[in-house]
């Protein structure tokens, strides 16, 4: 339990005592919104703030690592004659993934979405062609050769 990894019960005081002062990154009101949704609820504002440093630390842990992916994306021979014109670090989708990955989160580009007007879904790799291309094959559908 959480005994093991604390030296005695002094230092878990000291910590929950600790965390009256501290303002984590993310707001209360947020962790206890998240919390409430799946079914947790306290009035320990201590309890709260302790999730929102363990979100806080993962935050920056996973961050942490997409920045070192990027950093090694970068540094692939494929790679470097655009970097060293660059000389800015872009996080990507697959750093992020990858990063994820050793938390054991697996992100994956959905296969359908929606835009913002509420038009039905449209499969992601018709999105993804060319405009004129797809406008071309449906007007092509759409209109019988003479």
């Amino acid at each position: 339990g959480i005994m093991e990894t604390w030296e005695s019960k002094e230092e878990v005081d000291k910590f929950m005592a600790a965390l009256d002062d501290f303002q984590p990154t993310i707001p209360d009101d947020l962790t206890d919104y998240y919390l409430r949704k799946t079914g947790f609820q306290t009035t320990d504002t201590r309890v709260i703030r302790a999730v929102s440093l363990a979100a806080q630390k993962f935050i920056a842990d996973v961050a942490n690592e997409s920045l070192q992916y990027c950093k090694m994306r970068q540094q692939n021979p494929a790679n470097r004659d655009r970097a060293r014109k660059d000389k800015k670090l872009v996080l990507c989708t697959e750093d992020l993934a990858a990063a994820l990955k050793s938390h054991g989160i697996s992100m994956c580009k959905p296969e359908y979405y929606a835009d913002k007007s509420g038009v039905p879904a449209v499969p992601a790799a018709a999105a993804a062609a060319p405009a004129d291309k797809t406008l071309g094959k449906r007007k092509a559908e759409a209109e019988p050769e003479k």
